[in-house]
């Protein structure tokens, strides 16, 4: 069956496909096994021809079982729509960022709160994108993590170019990368 539930016929097969097109196919089938268990299998047909003719002869197939694969990637996904939920519907700042102090993310409110947009501040040094009050006054707190890997829970109290003054409460703790990457989050 194809991946959406449709039952196919031999001849719409992808390797039927090659030798009657004499074009690749590649197609994703699920294949329901004795046991009840469907599988996911990849496909990919090529057809073979002579040299002295454009009509195929035969087809090489190469034939992979994708099933965890779409698995993970089903669970990466979720995860990552959950992760994504969650954090645009706190009203806590969020944010990560690493060692070059560059922010890796950030969740809407904090967007909202600072005036930025996501598409343009993400990937960005964070001292490009805040005020330079707040990015100094969290910055040596962002250091001191990614050097101990300790959370550090503080009441930072931060001047505005106006005079006025805000008293944050922050959580700054390490956050795990992938290939040993140092990350900070708050």
């Amino acid at each position: 069956a194809t991946e959406d539930g449709r039952e196919i016929n031999f001849d719409d097969t992808p390797f039927m496909k090659a030798l009657h097109s004499g074009k690749l196919q590649s197609e994703v089938l699920v294949v329901k096994l004795r046991s009840g268990e469907e599988r996911s299998i990849l496909f990919k047909s090529q057809p073979l021809t002579e040299e002295s003719s454009s009509v195929p002869y035969s087809v090489v197939s190469t034939i992979v079982d994708i099933t965890r694969e779409k698995k993970i990637f089903s669970e990466a996904r979720e995860s990552d729509t959950l992760f994504r939920s969650f954090m645009d519907r706190t009203p806590n700042l969020a944010w990560v960022l690493d060692e070059e102090a560059t922010l890796l993310f950030a969740n809407s409110a904090w967007y909202k709160y600072f005036g930025l947009c996501e598409e343009t501040a993400a990937g960005r040094n964070i001292f490009e994108l805040i005020p330079t009050s707040v990015a100094e006054a969290l910055h040596q707190k962002h250091l001191q993590v990614l050097e101990t890997s300790e959370v550090i829970e503080t009441d930072e109290k931060v001047s505005w170019v106006d005079g006025s003054h805000f008293m944050f409460h922050i959580n700054i703790f390490p956050v795990e990368g992938t290939e040993g990457r140092k990350m900070v989050g708050g």
